[in-house]
């Protein structure tokens, strides 16, 4: 996979990923434990920017279901009540389980 950035940057791409991943993980789990605005918008950012440079070092079947799992995050940040139910947390689970899983495709 030819991208156009140097080998060595998309090396140190390729390492980072179980350490983005741990991270969203991470933030997931407080997420079920307590509803926060703040580590939902940290969580969003993170999609955000794993679908933008997913695509730029090689890993473009990465940036859609990235996109998903944004749009799922925006939509509940755009919402009144930051509620974080347990069918929300499901769904919320299932599109880390979709971003990893395309990672893991690689």
């Amino acid at each position: 996979m030819d991208t156009g950035i140097p080998s060595d940057l998309v090396k140190k791409y390729r390492e980072s990923i179980p350490e983005k991943l741990g991270l969203m993980n991470t933030i997931i789990l407080s997420l079920h434990q307590e509803s926060s605005r703040e580590k939902l918008t940290e969580l969003r950012f993170i999609v955000h920017k794993m679908a933008g440079s997913a695509s730029m070092f090689g890993y473009s079947h990465v940036s859609q279901p990235c996109r998903n799992f944004e749009q799922f995050l925006v939509e509940k940040l755009a919402a009144s009540d930051l509620d974080l139910n347990l069918a929300w947390l499901k769904t919320c689970d299932t599109h880390f389980s979709n971003v990893k899983t395309a990672f893991e495709e690689t």
